[in-house]
């Protein structure tokens, strides 16, 4: 209803409205009625922006993020390589052997389960290179459907690179999920075996 905001007490409803002063007056205060009543609806729809922004804000803040990767980390336990040394015609060959365990890390869909294995394998050639080995898991810390696998990589230089990749196929899903970490350690066999740690990364 359009409010009746004529001057001097003027009655501008019902038998006065036809008259001249009466419709001026009415169209002039359904333009500012329309007005104040465009202006608060926006107003309202301001806010109710504001509200859908902070409703969207509350959801983000309560829904837990997938974790970074970067502080995934695997622990390289009793590292140790060698090389073969002498004569410099016969073929080169090395061996390495290594513990590797990664905690459980994140949690529902993008759980990481935790796996404890022992790697070891030998290498040849020039560069030299090995096979991929199936490194032995520790049944009682890793998932049934795990598995790691080892190999020198033929990296010319002098230190050790060895690739590792952790495969696993996660609960209620048939697509496997492979993480992998490249180790480059000197070939030192005299080197007691020592520790350190990676961060692996995820691969197709």
């Amino acid at each position: 209803m359009v409010p009746n905001i004529a001057p001097f007490g003027l009655n501008c409803n019902y038998k006065n409205h036809t008259s001249d002063t009466c419709r001026k007056i009415v169209t002039h205060s359904k333009i500012q009625f329309n007005s104040q009543l465009s202006s608060k609806l926006k107003g309202f729809a301001d806010m109710f922006v504001v509200i859908l922004v902070l409703a969207a804000l509350t959801i983000a803040t309560t829904i837990p993020a997938e974790p970074q990767l970067d502080a995934y980390t695997w622990h390289i336990v009793d590292w140790q390589a060698g090389k073969s040394h002498g004569d410099p015609t016969a073929p080169v060959t090395g061996w390495y052997t290594f513990n590797v365990t990664g905690l459980l890390f994140g949690e529902g869909s993008a759980r990481i389960p935790p796996f404890t294995a022992h790697c070891e394998g030998n290498a040849e050639g020039d560069p030299i290179t090995s096979n991929i080995t199936s490194c032995i898991l520790d049944a009682t810390t890793s998932p049934p459907n795990a598995s790691v696998l080892s190999q020198v990589l033929p990296v010319i230089d002098y230190q050790a690179y060895v690739a590792i990749i952790y495969s696993f196929y996660p609960e209620e899903s048939q697509k496997k999920r492979n993480f992998t970490v490249n180790i480059a350690e000197d070939w030192a066999e005299d080197r007691p075996p020592h520790n350190f740690t990676l961060a692996p990364f995820e691969i197709s």
